[in-house]
């Protein structure tokens, strides 16, 4: 998946596993668990991820994540998933990009 300059961040809750490996331009990974039993419930991690330094992350069932191109230049994300992904039905429970407030998604350094 190609991730523009001007796209800003998208958030997903997916019932399945995903592996995303992320290249090129600086992108900001925002992840919450929202596994109803899990012990991290609710816990908001964001990650800068790429620049020339490709990293894989894993992102476990039931957990939102979205991400925000912090480049000048497009930037590339490839999934590794767990199952079937059907791009007739690509809805993927979205939820709206400031469900976890307009801050989560500000560059901060730090």
């Amino acid at each position: 998946m190609e991730v523009s300059p001007e796209f800003k961040k998208e958030i997903y809750k997916r019932e399945y596993a995903k592996n995303p490996a992320i290249n090129s331009t600086q992108l900001l990974v925002g992840l919450v668990d929202l596994r109803k039993d899990s012990p991290t419930l609710n816990t908001k991690m964001r990650s800068v991820l790429g620049e020339g330094m490709s990293k894989l992350l894993y992102i476990p069932r039931g957990v939102a994540h979205g991400v925000a191109n912090l480049g000048s230049r497009p930037g590339e994300i490839i999934y590794l998933l767990n199952q079937y992904f059907d791009a007739n039905d690509s809805d993927e429970n979205r939820l709206p990009w400031d469900f976890f407030g307009d801050d989560f998604w500000e560059a901060r350094k730090g």
